[in-house]
């Protein structure tokens, strides 16, 4: 078979949405934004309109690339695999040397390969897998005219009325199935109907298409950003329903779902398809990128993390907790990307073993035939 090889520019957005969520992550876990005030309190509400990109784009290079491929059972059981080893060796390590308090049941919980809340969006990307067959067959199914009318309707109920809505009406913030289903289905339209062959753009040279997508992302994080001002003002009043309304801005303002939140996912992905890139090492680190998010927001993780690498101790009351900040997203990044090279290198070796390599190939011919 065909070793298919990985576009560069993709793979770089991957590798800057994933350092995203690992900022993301120290942000809110390692409790700087709740913490914070001031100018710094507002930095880091600025920095995470910026970021809010990062789960989305992943999902729309699925789209984009599984779209036009062929379910494949053992690219399912390998990221099973994988999301089920991290929990497993994690939880045992921890419990083992009583890093965390951990109940016996937790820890079976962990083990088992099922039955586990850890790593949310993991699951639903396998789900999400799972059902892209079906998914590939109403794209295939679709001419241009309905494949848009079916994003518009998906957009208006799965993003503007659950966003106005409260979701009382069609819950979806940002962390279900429906999310992902939908931006599945916009990054399959992009790969379909490529942006350069649309007769607004098919005349634009990259540059100025790069501008446009490059604009519309800086606007939408700025109008979110503006949102949270609003809503802290509109806090301020009295009246009741005001409240009520300044309460729900902020309170959705980072969901994954809303209106502003996919398109500006949607501007970042589409300039990182006007690049044209090739470069190995990227790729290589990219084919790796997992086992950062696996390692570090591993929920039992998480409970001593921040605290390890001392970023919750009172620094984040102070302008330079940005610089601390980005010092401990650069060195979980890192660390999390050293610790998945290692592994994927041990498996490469021990799976190279005759014994294991007869087994595996014998388990994989199995699978195949399924």
């Amino acid at each position: 078979m065909e070793k298919k090889t990985r576009e560069s520019n993709f793979e770089l957005m991957r590798i800057i949405s994933m350092f995203m969520i690992v900022l993301w992550h120290v942000i809110i876990h390692g409790r700087l934004l709740g913490s914070s005030t001031g100018l710094t309190n507002l930095i880091y509400n600025l920095l995470l309109c910026v970021f809010i990109v990062h789960v989305n784009s992943f999902i729309l290079a699925s789209g984009y690339f599984q779209s036009n491929n062929n379910f494949s059972l053992k690219k399912f059981l390998k990221l099973f695999g994988l999301q089920w080893f991290y929990r497993a060796v994690i939880a045992i390590i921890l419990y083992s040397f009583n890093i965390v308090t951990m109940s016996y049941v937790e820890l079976i919980n962990e083990v088992l390969p099922i039955g586990s809340a850890n790593y949310w969006f993991i699951n639903c990307y396998l789900v999400l897998y799972l059902l892209s067959p079906f998914l590939n067959k109403l794209i295939s199914a679709l001419n241009q005219i309905e494949y848009r009318r079916l994003l518009l309707v998906s957009f208006l109920l799965f993003s503007i009325v659950s966003y106005v809505t409260n979701n009382s009406m069609v819950s979806n913030n940002g962390y279900t199935i429906i999310q992902f289903c939908f931006l599945y289905l916009i990054g399959a339209y992009f790969k379909r109907f490529p942006v350069r062959k649309n007769y607004h753009f098919k005349n634009f040279s990259r540059e100025k298409s790069q501008l446009i997508f490059l604009s519309i992302f800086v606007f939408c994080f700025f109008l979110n950003f503006t949102l949270y001002l609003a809503s802290l003002q509109l806090g301020t009043y009295t009246n009741k329903y005001i409240q009520q309304i300044a309460s729900y801005i902020a309170s959705s303002q980072y969901n994954y779902s809303t209106p502003i939140a996919i398109i500006q996912s949607i501007s970042y992905f589409l300039y990182f398809e006007t690049l044209n890139l090739k470069n190995n090492f990227i790729n290589k680190v990219a084919s790796i990128i997992l086992g950062i998010y696996l390692i570090h927001d591993n929920m039992y993780i998480r409970t001593f993390l921040y605290k390890l690498i001392r970023i919750d101790t009172g620094k984040q009351q102070a302008f330079s907790s940005l610089f601390w900040m980005l010092i401990a997203g650069i060195g979980i990044f890192l660390s999390c990307l050293l610790i998945e090279l290692l592994r994927s290198k041990l498996t490469k070796m021990i799976s190279n073993f005759k014994t294991i390599k007869k087994m595996k190939d014998r388990f994989y011919g199995y699978i195949d035939r399924i």
